[in-house]
């Protein structure tokens, strides 16, 4: 009952305001394991937070996301503005949190691939810092296999 009523109310906002992309970014999904309603406000603030990064250099063992970062050093800087204190090191990274599917994927997920991170922004996308571009840069999720999702709440 409680679910239909949400969709009857988030139908109803994407009419009000005519935008997809509104529904889509603050969909209301139930967590069936307790039955709480959570929505996922908080990782939509982490990816926004995340893209006003972009653009700064890439720098080894860096973790600063205005002034430089690493990949992982970018993570917990974003983390860090939100209160979370996550490890500087891409392959402890992929034990923070709660491990979720690629298929569930939310914007601000950690994407952990080998000796690599990054913050999933939706839509295939994701925001990291490149030691390639050496700049932070959104780029697609799957440009390499991924090998965990990590949910930080």
């Amino acid at each position: 009952m409680k679910k239909s009523i949400i969709t009857f109310l988030l139908a109803l906002a994407v009419t009000v305001t005519g935008s997809l992309t509104g529904l889509l970014e603050s969909q209301v999904y139930a967590n069936s394991s307790d039955n709480k309603i959570a929505r996922p406000a908080f990782g939509m603030r982490v990816a926004k937070t995340a893209k006003q990064g972009l653009g700064t250099p890439y720098v080894w063992s860096g973790s600063n996301m205005y002034r430089g970062a690493d990949c992982s050093g970018f993570v917990m800087s974003v983390y860090s503005r939100f209160g979370k204190s996550l490890p500087h090191s891409s392959s402890a990274l992929r034990n923070v949190g709660r491990g979720v599917s690629y298929s569930s994927a939310r914007p601000g997920d950690i994407l952990c691939y080998r000796g690599h991170v990054a913050i999933y922004i939706g839509r295939g996308r994701m925001i990291h810092a490149s030691s390639t571009h050496r700049r932070v840069v959104i780029g697609r999720a799957k440009y390499r296999p991924i090998i965990a999702v990590r949910r930080i709440s």
